[in-house]
């Protein structure tokens, strides 16, 4: 499955919201997956999510800009329990 963030959700409803995302679409059943996975998001405002997390000033992530040799720009965080999220501009077409 590719998922291409290109915008935030609003969520009127956290009791909704938590029930969408962690009861139907994110699991934690033992077999799904193992801590340490790795996700990447395309998204064509990378530049300016990076600015928007800098200035959170998030004490446990301090995410950078990194060119790379294939001409993308990435950023990469680490969620709570080891997950990888790599945001980058490559957007597939």
């Amino acid at each position: 499955m590719r998922l291409s963030f290109r915008s935030f959700l609003r969520i009127f409803d956290e009791a909704k919201a938590k029930e969408f995302y962690v009861g139907f679409l994110v699991s934690e059943h033992h077999g799904d997956s193992c801590p340490g996975s790795a996700l990447r998001i395309e998204t064509d405002e990378i530049e300016p999510f990076h600015q928007q997390l800098v200035a959170a000033e998030y004490k446990y992530a301090k995410p950078a800009l990194e060119n790379t040799p294939w001409g993308s720009k990435d950023m990469s965080v680490a969620d709570p329990f080891g997950n990888k999220l790599i945001f980058t501009n490559a957007i597939s077409t």
